[in-house]
């Protein structure tokens, strides 16, 4: 009976390589990550070697990680490591702007050793450069780790600018195409995320695409703001919600922004949510395509987490 079950899942390990198959050492490509922490910060992650020495070591042990998913993987390994530089600087800009936009910043030593706003920066400053090398499977491993270890969600692919602040962080979304401009602060739970998917004509998903929101420079997005489309913007200079609104942690924007930045669509979730199930009467809809049954389940969560105070307008423009 052992045999034969262990034969079964043999043979499924086999399907599965068919499909797709590298070997990749994930704690070796967190290690990796680790030293060029330490190469970029020494006085507070020690150096085990000299630095000449921790330099080659990133080197050889990227090198044999990519040398798994890229055939030209020298090449690819060199041009990574040109950048480092590049997003050592960086990093001491996003540095300095979660020290001056967090009032409970004290110091920059409070920042690197325990913000997990900065430690997801950090991460996803690595795994993006990756991704733009068209390097595989390496920049998600990267990036899930530090949306474990933070609850910070920020895909590699997405493009974020210089001096990034992320205020607490946790539940932080932002998807693979958004945009983010240079001096733009995020609060906790705020979603940078789709509003529907292209489907083939056979309903399948299609691959690519815009698909996440635009956010201009010296924005501020609130918390639990949701902000969803690849042809949504938000231009620069604006606050989101304006500050002066009470409801400032449930707003849904789905719409572009005008280049002024002082007009927007807020949607209260519970009108929202309310709006669409009265359409899906109207048209004597037996059945919600996807797109609706996902953003009626997202709204409700929103109104069960979130205490929404019954004397805000339903809708409310400026």
């Amino acid at each position: 009976m052992m045999s034969e079950l262990l034969k079964q899942i043999q043979n499924g390990r086999l399907a599965i390589d068919e499909l797709d198959h590298f070997y990749i050492e994930a704690k070796r490509v967190i290690a990796i990550c680790e030293k060029i922490r330490s190469l970029f910060f020494p006085e507070y992650f020690p150096l085990r070697e000299s630095e000449a020495d921790t330099l080659e070591e990133i080197r050889y042990q990227l090198d044999r990680q990519i040398l798994r998913v890229d055939m030209d993987h020298e090449k690819t390994t060199d041009r990574f490591m040109e950048q480092l530089p590049k997003i050592q600087q960086v990093l001491y800009e996003d540095l300095k702007a979660i020290y001056n936009g967090d009032p409970s910043a004290k110091t920059f030593t409070e920042i690197i050793l325990s913000f997990p706003g900065f430690q997801a920066t950090f991460l996803y400053r690595i795994a993006h450069e990756l991704y733009e090398l068209d390097v595989p499977i390496l920049p998600r491993l990267i990036s899930e780790y530090a949306h474990e270890k933070t609850g910070i969600d920020i895909h590699p692919g997405a493009k974020i600018g210089e001096a990034f602040c992320i205020d607490h962080g946790t539940g932080i979304v932002i998807g693979e195409t958004a945009l983010i401009g240079h001096h733009v602060r995020i609060y906790h739970g705020v979603t940078l995320g789709v509003r529907n998917f292209r489907k083939d004509e056979e309903g399948n998903l299609l691959k690519g695409g815009k698909r996440h929101p635009n956010i201009g420079d010296h924005v501020i997005l609130y918390a639990n703001a949701t902000i969803l489309g690849g042809d949504t913007t938000i231009a620069s200079g604006t606050a989101v919600p304006r500050p002066d609104l009470a409801y400032a942690g449930n707003v849904l924007i789905k719409h572009k922004s005008s280049s002024s930045g002082c007009f927007y669509q807020f949607v209260d979730c519970r009108f929202e949510m309310v709006k669409i199930v009265i359409e899906l009467f109207q048209r004597d809809a037996a059945v919600a395509d996807q797109d609706e049954v996902f953003l009626i389940l997202f709204l409700l969560q929103v109104i069960l987490l979130r205490r929404i105070d019954g004397n805000i307008p339903l809708m409310k423009k400026r």
